[in-house]
């Protein structure tokens, strides 16, 4: 399937560029280098390649969509993964509705990444006088290949509310709940509270809680690493979340804009994955997911319209995240079984944008950019401690 992508994306170019009007295509591609792209407390880098195609064509009453990505890693080549979705909606000036199907393929080294996502959802848009009122209902069965305990319902809502007011101030303020409901009941209240898988690594990596010993990077060692699994018992965990987000037109050309966040756990315990090994940042689902923990997230935007048109926007988030079941580490070995993990990230970001007009080959624009990003995360528990400086240029062509 992978090796079919650049035919696929050629054969699609061909039918847009013979005037297929009810085709919408695009080809795009990510080069970036990251310091420390898994999160080790240890940087390791590696340049990274996403390449990215999407289909999309309307029938009038409805559209479809197929999007592909493939990311490549040099330096960790076992990491590589292809990820596809595709999907059904139909939409309005006032609402949305469809359906998608996704599913993510990796080499066999990391084959416990594969997992798949069917989602239905909706939107709607409401227009009173004073103000605009979104709300959005998701149902989504989430299926892991290798990991059945973690296979789930995942259940959410959200209401919006936007005003904005004649001094060019705009107030949006949100508030959503989740719910999620896990399928497989592997344990009982009398068992432990946690289960033990074995895993084949592949030798990259730097160890990390639950693991059987210490793997040094480029040294071709494996060996099975612990995964433990939290609160196996629970079968169901609530969230809900809140944001209100002010923004500010200073200028004609300048934006500033502040936000607020705040999750709250509501009942139950999310499972919690730990030990398995360092994830990529798109791997979240599996090692960092929101549901497991409660966090307070302010942060501050301010974007500049330079000639030319180009965009520039530069941002700064800080997050403070309580676990829920997550025990921290003390050192690399000790576990403390007192208290839970807790962290403080900080990312500050640049980005520059830049959309142009591009008519060859029955293209339509191109949209360049450029951004920078620092992370530095700060954790009670030792293996949580990482810092990550990326740098990424992008390529957008639209047809």
């Amino acid at each position: 399937m992978i090796n079919k992508m650049p035919y696929l994306a050629l054969f699609f170019l061909i039918l847009v560029s013979k005037g297929v009007g009810q085709f919408q295509f695009s080809v795009s591609t990510n080069q970036s280098y990251e310091s420390n792209p898994f999160r080790f407390v240890n940087d390791e880098a590696s340049w990274i390649a996403d390449y990215n195609f999407n289909l999309q064509y309307d029938f009038d009453l409805f559209l479809i969509s197929y999007q592909g990505g493939y990311s490549s890693f040099a330096q960790f080549s076992d990491r590589n993964f292809y990820q596809q979705q595709f999907a059904g909606f139909k939409r309005s000036d006032s609402y949305e509705m469809g359906f998608y199907f996704q599913n993510r393929i990796n080499n066999q080294s990391y084959s416990f990444y594969d997992y798949a996502t069917s989602s239905i959802y909706f939107n709607k848009r409401f227009n009173p006088e004073y103000l605009v009122v979104f709300i959005n209902a998701d149902a989504a069965y989430n299926n892991y290949n290798e990991l059945q305990d973690l296979n789930h319902f995942l259940l959410s809502g959200l209401i919006k509310l936007q005003k904005s007011f004649e001094t060019r101030s705009t107030i949006i303020a949100g508030l959503s709940l989740k719910y999620k409901y896990y399928l497989n009941t592997l344990a009982t209240e009398q068992e432990s509270a946690s289960i033990q898988y074995s895993i084949l690594g592949n030798g990259y990596g730097q160890g990390g809680p639950g693991m059987r010993g210490r793997q040094y990077p480029g040294m071709g060692y494996s060996d099975s690493l612990g995964v433990f699994i939290s609160q196996i018992p629970a079968l169901s965990v609530g969230q809900l979340n809140w944001y209100v987000r002010l923004a500010q037109s200073v200028f004609d050309v300048t934006g500033f804009a502040v936000q607020y966040s705040q999750s709250i756990l509501t009942d139950g315990n999310n499972r919690d994955l730990a030990g398995l090994t360092y994830n990529y940042a798109d791997e979240s689902q599996f090692f960092d997911d929101p549901m497991g923990y409660e966090q307070k997230t302010f942060g501050v935007e301010v974007t500049q319209i330079l000639p030319a048109i180009i965009q520039l926007k530069a941002g700064y988030y800080y997050t403070h995240k309580d676990y829920a079941v997550q025990n921290r580490y003390v050192d690399d070995v000790t576990l403390d079984e007192q208290q839970l993990r807790s962290d403080d990230r900080n990312i500050m970001w640049l980005a520059l944008l830049k959309r142009f007009n591009f008519h060859i080959l029955g293209g339509q624009f191109l949209t360049a950019s450029l951004d920078f990003q620092k992370l530095i995360n700060k954790s009670n528990s030792y293996f949580y401690n990482y810092k990550n400086t990326s740098l990424n240029f992008g390529l957008t062509l639209e047809f």
